[in-house]
């Protein structure tokens, strides 16, 4: 690709109408068609996407969009293309290890996605930055996402202010997802099966017009057998 005419950040096959916000325009259109990895995220992995569901895309990017990324969007960047239903989550390649690195979720789920749910892109190359025999690292970042997301169904299910029973109840699924999850890497080496706690997703809407208390009476056992398998399976270090 060449740059020309007098627009730093447009190339030949940009559409941009050298306006005001040239230089996002710009950068938006060729950050997007210059992904070094493209992937699903959220419902449409692990089969729970209704007709309230978006369809989640991350895309990592070539560090020289980060200068960008700051400016515009303090970090990641994320947007909706007009008529789409699909929403872009941009990082940069830096930023995407850094968060294998440190075991966050998002991106140790991309690292063992079924093909189907890639578009584009090799995740050989980055695997080598998770440490999958650190099973406590595994084991604190997991069990301790799991339990924000058990405080927030608990919170969007009971506070006046905040309620919202079907991000309390997409919560409550995804506190027994994760330790799920969890329990695969550690048992397993990887995620063998994005669909395995959908059962509970299906018994958690199955109750809607349920109170808090008759949530966590039914799932809290299923939450703490979860907590504990994972314990077992990385047990802390002596």
């Amino acid at each position: 690709m060449e740059f020309i005419e007098n627009c730093k950040y447009r190339w030949k096959d940009s559409t941009c109408s050298h306006n005001d916000n040239c230089e996002e325009s710009c950068v938006r259109i060729h950050m997007a068609n210059e992904p070094l990895l493209m992937f699903e995220h959220g419902s449409t992995v692990y089969g729970t996407n209704n007709e309230k569901s978006d369809v989640d895309l991350v895309v990592v990017v070539p560090d020289k969009y980060s200068d960008f990324l700051d400016k515009y969007v303090k970090g990641i960047y994320q947007f909706s293309p007009e008529q789409s239903f699909k929403d872009f989550e941009f990082l940069t390649e830096s930023t995407y290890i850094n968060l294998i690195r440190d075991v966050d979720i998002m991106a140790i789920e991309s690292l063992f996605l079924p093909e189907n749910n890639i578009v584009q892109g090799n995740f050989s190359k980055y695997i080598e930055y998770f440490n999958i025999n650190d099973k406590w690292k595994i084991r604190q970042s997991f069990s301790g996402t799991a339990s924000n997301s058990w405080a927030k169904a608990h919170k969007k299910m009971t506070v006046e202010k905040d309620f919202d029973m079907y991000c309390g109840q997409k919560s409550l699924f995804h506190s027994l997802r994760i330790l799920d999850f969890g329990c695969q890497l550690c048992e397993f080496g990887k995620i063998i099966d994005y669909s395995s706690a959908n059962k509970y997703f299906k018994e958690i809407m199955e109750m809607n017009g349920a109170d808090w208390e008759e949530y966590k009476t039914k799932f809290k056992p299923i939450y703490n057998s979860l907590r504990s398998k994972l314990a077992e399976l990385a047990p802390k270090p002596v």
